[in-house]
């Protein structure tokens, strides 16, 4: 756990992906080693212009992509009952094996927060589809009922996605929308809590 003032953040550990992916240039093919399945390299921008043409095709990826996301975060968890740092980690290494980036946890006081690190896309469409990818696979993994809501510009490199009840998660995008800062968001969530 990293202190940031009244910011705290869970640093996961480094994931070896050096066996995660296979490519076979002379057939011209791509493979992931966990489960085998064949894979396509196209740009990242070509997910988000997909999303910026067709915006309600978010909501239908999070609901495709949460289930092989657990599954496979699940396999780097094992039985246990998982610790949400523990979530934080194996959710990343689902991440990360398909080029998705990292998460880490972070708390402004009562609030808790995924924080994207290099996601494949930026802007709103995007900020939308992974806060709802994000609580989809953390509910899954933690077997509670959670929603999620983009936090800050959803222009920059990092996603924060807050994790929470229906209702904070409306304030939140309420907020944004209206341009608050993400402090402004924070204090108004978790009085106190902000950065």
């Amino acid at each position: 756990m990293v202190e940031y003032g009244n910011v705290s953040a869970v640093v996961t550990r480094t994931v070896d992906l050096s066996h995660a992916l296979v490519a076979d240039l002379g057939r011209g093919r791509l493979e992931s080693t966990r489960p085998p399945v064949r894979l396509v390299a196209l740009p990242a921008s070509w997910l988000g212009e997909l999303l910026d043409q067709v915006p309600e095709a978010g909501t239908r990826l999070a609901r495709t992509w949460a289930a092989p996301l657990a599954q496979d975060a699940r396999a780097v968890l094992g039985d246990d009952e998982p610790s949400p740092e523990a979530m934080a980690y194996a959710l990343s290494c689902a991440l990360a094996v398909r080029g998705l980036g990292t998460v880490q946890l972070e708390r402004w006081g009562d609030a808790l927060a995924l924080r994207w690190s290099d996601p494949p896309c930026q802007g709103p469409v995007f900020a939308a589809l992974g806060a709802d990818l994000m609580a989809r696979v953390v509910g899954e993994l933690m077997d509670v009922t959670t929603h999620g809501a983009p936090l800050g510009s959803a222009e920059e490199p990092t996603l924060r996605v807050l994790l929470g009840s229906a209702s904070a998660c409306a304030l939140a995008r309420e907020l944004g929308a209206r341009g608050s800062s993400l402090t402004a968001v924070l204090e108004r969530l978790a009085p106190g809590g902000a950065p």
